[in-house]
């Protein structure tokens, strides 16, 4: 039943749903703004920057957050 749901015209993007022995949920994946440190980051530059990555308190869901897009 969740497979044919997703298929519909109008099902909603960005969304996992979990199904199992007759049992349904959804999962809901969460992203903060995050930290761009560009391709010479380093494990030092990681930890100085470890409470903004590791901050969720302005935390969105949905993974397109990360690349500042909303599928809508």
């Amino acid at each position: 039943p969740a497979v044919l749901y997703m298929c519909r015209e109008d099902a909603p993007t960005g969304k996992i749903f979990q199904a199992g022995n007759g049992r349904f949920s959804m999962a809901a994946l969460y992203s903060n703004t995050g930290v761009n440190q560009g391709a010479d980051a380093d494990f030092e530059s990681f930890l100085e920057a470890e409470a903004q990555i590791l901050d969720l308190s302005n935390a969105q869901e949905g993974w397109w957050r990360r690349r500042g897009k909303n599928p809508g």
